[in-house]
């Protein structure tokens, strides 16, 4: 027994000549993991009770499945051949104790596992796979899409090794009732999930991070667990196993029984029960199934039907039910990586803590994760931090109307002349020339500007106006051409309805050069001060080069990411997946990402983003909400309609702390709105962290079809922190719901009385236009009605009560009135109050102030000076 303090673990080791035997445990912050016997059996539980226990590890190498608990399957069994308990001084979180159990086949393979514990930080644990010898063939048959597309199905694509390995159905996992939370798909949003037990647990090619939580109390903050990729993220996935277990996977059958509704989806002219059978437990979510034989009606003959419960289970002569095996969460290597080199390496790690809360838990894990990678994004980014103008899908500027020079000059001459403080301009594809099927899936044949828009070329563009963000997504098989001296790597054929063919991108050994020419040609001229890279999922799921061979896809990410980072500008990846998220955390030149879809009018329910926020933010990404309009009434745009829910996507976009992109027809900009989110010299007034879903958004009890995301700024007052919150509600309704105070994330240690408002700009009286809000009194939250596609939306600032009197309310037209790029320190007393403001030079601002004790507001007014900054006093 090994002892190290209030942390510690409880190692034992029995050595025999033929066997080892562990028992291994670990208990702090309220997890718990325990491991013991040869078959590697281990568990993860939250305050005692069971949250994960293990499934059997397995790994493929060279056509042959291997497992530490083989029973019942046609696996080789890996015999324990060796082991050690280690204390390790690791370079970035010292002291660590790692658990080394050495796994051999009878034909020579050989595997390594590993656990380790990092006694500086609190409920983490590390599990490693090593190969000693390597693998030169590890690839695996994928499942195919059922569209026949030959592009591999990805959201169910599988790994080649797994550990670790979770019960996710039936074991501790459900018994525990338990929910989940997962990323998945470009974005990271159009497939995020979350909901009661393991439902939507699908990972992937296309998968992230699993968040498992406890949704049974909500008078707490809920106790969770966060599980992914520690390294390598490109190259880690989870995936869920279907077990091979004879005895636990049989397809029990229920004669004359129909497990009516719960359904997923169902597929046609299958020929047999078994056969329905089959495709259900090929299918993640599917735990149950009902059969129609071929002989029965003939509407329905031959229906099989995926289901997520048996709840409906009723009398139906001639039909056939069943349940499929258990499933496992298993982690592991790509399952299309070809091959690994000698003492090749992939780690997970596992992280919880009891109650306290999603949205801290999550925070926590990223903050570890940064720490792990030295994360240290670009600062002063000038496409997160001001604000922009977007020609992109859903801006005025798309389509059928692609900007030439003489519309560009025309847009900023109007956008000038309103005072509009844009301070750069993106270009979407239009602006180089778009190659199609049969030569090129919709790629760059070169990165120089169409001659029909831009005759003489990108400078006369930015003489006019205003640096670029230039947008890139990747390159055609004949590209080559254009560059003498460079290799690019095709990917595989792929067809997605608008796009099909093959694309190109430049080889990872040469990304850095090649980045460096072509973003240096436009930066050393002044023309550019921003790039996008898009269709990121496309850039790694279809060239094989970069999903086939380890390490090769980040090569090529850090060679773009280290360009950028030479030529100072920044880096937005559009239409990203959760492991290019997670890579992302070595890549400094990364610093925003779009968290939405293409944000055009007839595709208004794009805004949800938060869900996104929470996984960005964590990783200290800006999320994206696309291009938006500041009016719905845009006559000429290329769509044909108005856009609804206007300020609700503005309100979003500034709350995400992330960039904001008006897309407006000329002279068609409301500068009240602009004024809503931006300083005079576009400075985006951000809160301090992202807009995120209160926790209970993610509780499978919330019912309503609402919104409630929350957003801190921090105020420095007499040199220590105070939160104030904004509360962005949606949909609630007239009704109202009540929000406790506890509920806010992060929870203010300093103050525990706040004042709500919605507008404070004619107030005078402060208990005229504002609600206390503290422990035990709760506020109720309220919105118009949704009426049509528009969206009841109310968003509520708090203002924390500082020094037993004031109130610093804001800047009455912003968005979010506390933001910390326009309240600088605050120095109160009990009898006075002195506020610095920052803003644009010579720049006019209004602040309003309360005071609790006389019952009043004032608004004071204030001339900033040439260095943006000045005062405003109320004693």
């Amino acid at each position: 027994k090994m002892g190290f303090g209030d942390r510690f673990w409880k190692l034992m080791s029995l050595l025999t000549f033929c066997q080892y035997t562990y028992a291994i445990h670990y208990a702090h912050g309220g997890l718990t993991m325990q491991a013991d016997e040869t078959g590697l059996r281990y568990s993860i539980a939250i305050e005692s009770d069971v949250w994960l226990d293990s499934a059997p590890s397995r790994v493929q190498c060279s056509s042959v499945w291997y497992s530490t608990n083989p029973n019942g399957t046609s696996d080789t069994p890996l015999v324990l051949k060796g082991s050690s308990i280690d204390n390790v001084q690791d370079a970035i979180w010292g002291e660590t104790t790692v658990v080394k159990l050495e796994y051999q086949a009878q034909d020579g393979f050989e595997w390594y596992l590993y656990f380790t514990n990092i006694m500086a930080q609190d409920g983490v644990v590390l599990f490693k796979q090593q190969w000693p010898r390597g693998c030169v063939q590890m690839n695996i048959t994928q499942p195919q899409d059922p569209s026949k597309n030959i592009r591999e199905f990805n959201s169910t694509s599988l790994p080649s090794s797994e550990f670790p390995a979770f019960q996710v159905e039936y074991d501790g996992f459900m018994q525990q009732q338990l929910a989940s939370i997962t990323w998945r798909g470009r974005f990271s949003h159009d497939k995020s999930m979350h909901g009661a037990g393991a439902l939507f647990l699908q990972g992937g090619s296309e998968g992230g991070p699993v968040v498992v939580f406890d949704p049974r109390s909500t008078a707490a903050p809920a106790s969770a667990v966060v599980l992914s990729t520690w390294d390598r993220h490109s190259e880690g996935i989870m995936s869920i196993r279907t077990r091979s277990h004879n005895d636990q996977c049989d397809c029990t059958l229920a004669q004359d029984v129909d497990y009516g509704g719960n359904d997923l989806y169902s597929l046609s002219n299958v020929t047999s029960v078994s056969e329905c059978c089959t495709l259900c437990q090929a299918e993640p979510a599917c735990s149950f199934y009902s059969y129609i034989p071929t002989d029965q009606d003939p509407k329905y003959a031959g229906n099989c039907y995926f289901k997520y419960s048996d709840a409906g289970a009723r009398s139906a002569p001639g039909h056939i039910s069943g349940h499929v095996c258990k499933r496992d969460m298993v982690f592991g290597v790509q399952g299309r990586i070809v091959q690994v080199p000698a003492n090749h390496t992939q780690s997970f790690v596992v992280m919880g803590a009891a109650s306290k809360g999603i949205n801290q838990m999550v925070f926590e894990w990223g903050q570890v994760l940064q720490k792990q990678h030295a994360t240290n994004r670009l600062k002063d980014d000038l496409v997160a931090s001001y604000l922009g103008y977007w020609t992109d899908n859903g801006g005025y500027f798309y389509g059928r109307n692609p900007p030439n020079t003489s519309d560009l000059e025309l847009l900023y001459a109007s956008l000038k002349k309103m005072g509009c403080p844009i301070r750069y301009v993106q270009l979407d594809p239009f602006w180089y020339h778009v190659e199609n099927y049969p030569a090129c899936a919709s790629g760059a044949q070169s990165w120089n500007p169409q001659t029909y828009l831009y005759p003489t070329g990108l400078q006369p563009v930015r003489d006019a106006g205003w640096p670029l963000l230039l947008y890139a997504a990747y390159y055609c098989p004949d590209t080559y051409k254009y560059y003498p001296g460079y290799n690019f790597t095709v990917g595989e054929y792929f067809d997605v309805g608008f796009a099909k063919g093959q694309i190109a991108q430049i080889s990872s050994e040469q990304s850095f050069a090649f980045f460096n020419e072509t973003m240096g040609q436009y930066v050393d001229a002044g023309i550019m001060g921003a790039f996008e890279v898009d269709f990121m999922d496309f850039n790694y799921l279809t060239i094989d080069d970069f999903i086939k061979q380890p390490g090769r896809f980040l090569q090529w990410a850090k060679g773009m990411s280290d360009a950028a980072l030479a030529n100072n500008v920044s880096i937005q990846y559009c239409m990203g997946l959760p492991l290019e998220m997670m890579t992302s955390l070595t890549l400094n030149g990364v610093t925003t990402a779009r968290a939405s879809e293409d944000n055009f009018p007839t595709n208004e329910n794009r805004w949800k983003i938060g869900y996104t926020s929470l996984f960005y933010a964590a990783l200290d990404l800006k999320p994206f909400m696309d291009v938006v309009w500041t009016r719905g009434h845009q006559p000429g745009n290329p769509y044909n309609v108005d856009r609804d829910n206007v300020e609700l996507q503005l309100m979003i976009a500034v709350l995400s702390n992330g960039p904001v992109g008006i897309g407006d027809g000329i002279g068609l900009t409301d500068m009240a709105k602009v004024n809503a989110v931006a300083r005079a010299d576009g400075r985006l007034l951000h809160p301090s962290y992202s807009a995120t879903p209160l926790d209970r958004m993610y509780f499978p009890s919330t019912t309503g079809d609402y919104e409630l995301w929350q957003a801190h700024s921090e105020l420095i007052v007499n040199q220590e922190t105070a939160l104030a919150y904004s509360l962005l509600a949606v949909s609630v309704g007239p009704q109202g719901v009540e929000v406790d105070i506890e509920e806010l994330w992060p929870q203010s240690v300093n103050e525990s009385t706040y004042y709500v408002f919605t507008n404070i700009s004619q107030c005078t009286e402060l208990d005229a236009c504002t609600q206390v809000w503290k422990k035990g009194q709760p506020l109720t939250v309220t919105t118009a009605a949704d009426e049509g596609k528009e969206h009841g939306v109310q968003l509520y600032s708090a203002a924390p009560m500082v020094c037993t009197r004031w109130l610093v309310l804001g800047d009455p037209k912003a968005y979010v009135p506390f933001s910390p790029y326009r309240i600088g320190k605050v120095t109160c007393s009990g009898s006075s109050i002195v506020v610095d403001v920052v803003g644009a030079n010579d720049e006019v601002v209004h602040i309003a102030l309360g005071d609790v004790v006389a019952n009043t507001v004032q608004t004071h007014s204030v001339t900033l000076d040439d260095n943006g900054q000045g005062q405003v006093t109320w004693k």
